[in-house]
């Protein structure tokens, strides 16, 4: 009696503890046909048991998931109840995705994986959705932040950071781009050599200017400017969208022109003469003249031979005199701690600095005399006042 029993208990145990197949298209349906099935499920079915195992397999053979579940949709197998540790894989048998089910739900860490093991996602859901921070990691090197409460993303935000190690915001209903007001209390003042650079850090790029007085052909401000941009987005910019003024007593405030380098240029021909281009030769080309380059010319004509000298203001070669003003620029100690190489481009024109890259440049701006020199630089939608007190230039 006693060996009856043992048999009639191990019996109802193997009927209540089997493993079966289920076939399922390519959209994970029921299929009956298991020739024309692309999956299949391997799941054991124990009725004493409230949580039951599964593989799924490709029509090859391929590992595709381990799990648990608590019901088994033979119809539609993602309409399923899991219930437990989840991991599928890459058909190079590296995990792709490893997470936890509770009552058919992702409660838990959620992470992802490429096939050579690098980390694709890594966060935390609860009851099926995204809660805390949420990051992504690019093939690229860009790397995406998002801080969750229970689905919903905090302010709307996204940041991306890229390879650079600059970071820009995005809305992530829409994706447009996050901008920050960049107020008087963000700008800072770097101290070098004597020199004083105004600084913003800010909105994804790096903006430093030096004010000085200078006289070449006329008196002037000078700008000197560096700007990195280490945000995702190209970041344009032309000195004629720039805005500046000199405040004097009585709050009285004059507009200053600021000049291209096409107007800047038409001023030195306007002023320039065969007598100053000599004096200049005689004396060696000095620092505040090597802005300009001299050609010679030739002709022969009536059997007289005539030579002829000219001076003209090209901001190429304005590169030689610009590069004390750039190292002055380089050894700004917070934004240079991992410069990139920086274009000098002389005299500014109109430029796009894709991201990554930065600039060197200056421009001139009509002088006036006054208490304080206000210049706005005008980038995208936002404004960025660098305000200057004139004794110091």
């Amino acid at each position: 009696m006693k060996y009856l029993s043992m048999l009639l208990a191990l019996v109802c145990v193997t009927l209540n503890a089997q493993t079966r197949k289920y076939y399922y298209d390519r959209d994970w349906h029921a299929i009956d046909d298991e020739l024309f099935a692309t999956y299949y499920v391997a799941a054991k079915v124990d009725v004493n048991s409230p949580i039951n195992i599964f593989r799924a397999f490709d029509r090859n053979g391929q590992i595709l998931i381990d799990g648990k579940y608590s019901h088994l949709d033979t119809l539609s197998f993602f309409n399923s109840i899991f219930d437990g540790e989840w991991i599928s894989y890459h058909k190079n048998g590296n995990v792709k995705i490893n997470t936890t089910y509770h009552n058919g739900l992702e409660n838990g860490e959620h992470i992802e994986y490429y096939d050579d093991k690098r980390t694709f996602v890594n966060g935390v859901k609860i009851d099926g959705q995204w809660h805390g921070i949420y990051e992504s990691f690019m093939p690229n090197g860009d790397h995406i932040v998002i801080k969750y409460d229970h689905g919903t993303a905090v302010d709307d935000k996204l940041t991306l950071i890229n390879k650079f190690g600059g970071s820009s915001a995005y809305h992530v209903s829409d994706g447009t781009l996050i901008t920050s007001n960049p107020c008087i209390d963000s700008l800072y003042v770097d101290v070098f050599e004597d020199l004083e650079w105004y600084t913003y850090d800010i909105n994804g790029f790096t903006l430093s200017v030096h004010m000085s007085k200078t006289r070449d052909y006329g008196k002037y401000y000078r700008c000197d400017m560096y700007l990195l941009n280490h945000s995702n987005e190209p970041v344009y910019i032309d000195n004629k969208q720039c805005i500046a003024y000199v405040d004097k007593a009585g709050d009285s405030h004059d507009k200053l022109l600021i000049y291209s380098a096409k107007e800047y240029s038409e001023i030195v021909q306007r002023k320039q003469n065969v007598a100053l281009v000599i004096s200049a030769i005689g004396a060696g080309v000095a620092s505040g003249m090597s802005a300009y380059s001299t050609s010679y010319s030739t002709i022969h004509s009536g059997g007289v031979l005539y030579s002829s000298v000219t001076t003209t203001y090209n901001p190429a070669y304005a590169y030689g005199a610009y590069l004390a003003s750039s190292y002055y620029l380089a050894s700004i100690s917070k934004n240079m701690k991992d410069e990139q190489e920086a274009k000098k481009i002389g005299y500014l024109e109109p430029t796009t600095i894709n991201p990554g890259e930065a600039i060197n440049s200056y421009f001139h701006i009509e002088y006036k005399k006054g208490d304080q020199l206000s210049l706005i630089f005008i980038i995208g939608d936002e404004k960025y006042l660098f305000p200057i007190a004139i004794n110091k230039l």
